[in-house]
C-alpha cells in the first residue's frame, strides 16, 4: 500500500512538472517578437545608437514602428531602450541626429495608429518627433 501510493505521489508530481514546462514553452514561444532593423545610425561622436524598427509579435498583434536608444560599446550585450512606440506598420518614417545629444524621429503616417510611447529624454539625448498632425 505504502508503494503505491509513493508511486502516485512520484508520478503526480513528474506529470506537474512536465505539464508546467509545456505551459512556459507554449507561453515563451508566443510572447516572443522580432525587431527588423529599418535604420542605425550613430550619433557624430559614436557614443550612441538609434535603431528604427519594424516589431512583429505574431499573428495575434499589429506590427509596430519602434525606435530605440542605446549606448555603442564593444560588449556582446548593450541594452536598448524603447523611446517610441506607434502601433501599426509605417512606410513614412525616419531617424536623425541633428545634433551631437540630439535625435530627431518622425513618423508621417502615423495618423491612424496609436500612439502608445514618445520619450522626451534619454540620459544626455534629447528626443524631439515629427508625426502626424494632431498627434
Amino acid at each position: 500500500m505504502r508503494r503505491a501510493i509513493r508511486g502516485a505521489v512520484i508520478l503526480s508530481i513528474g506529470i506537474a512538472f512536465l505539464g508546467a514546462v509545456a505551459y512556459f514553452m507554449i507561453l515563451g514561444s508566443m510572447a516572443k517578437c522580432s525587431d527588423e532593423k529599418k535604420l542605425q545610425l550613430a550619433s557624430d561622436d559614436g557614443q550612441y545608437i538609434a535603431t528604427l524598427s519594424e516589431r512583429n509579435c505574431g499573428a495575434t498583434t499589429d506590427f509596430a514602428t519602434v525606435v530605440t536608444l542605446r549606448e555603442k560599446n564593444f560588449w556582446v550585450f548593450s541594452k536598448a531602450t524603447d523611446m517610441f512606440f506607434a502601433e501599426g506598420r509605417h512606410s513614412n518614417y525616419g531617424v536623425r541626429w541633428v545634433g551631437r545629444r540630439a535625435l530627431q524621429v518622425s513618423c508621417l503616417d502615423c495618423d491612424g495608429s496609436r500612439l502608445i510611447l514618445r520619450e522626451r529624454q534619454w540620459r544626455d539625448v534629447s528626443v524631439t518627433y515629427e508625426v502626424a498632425p494632431g498627434h
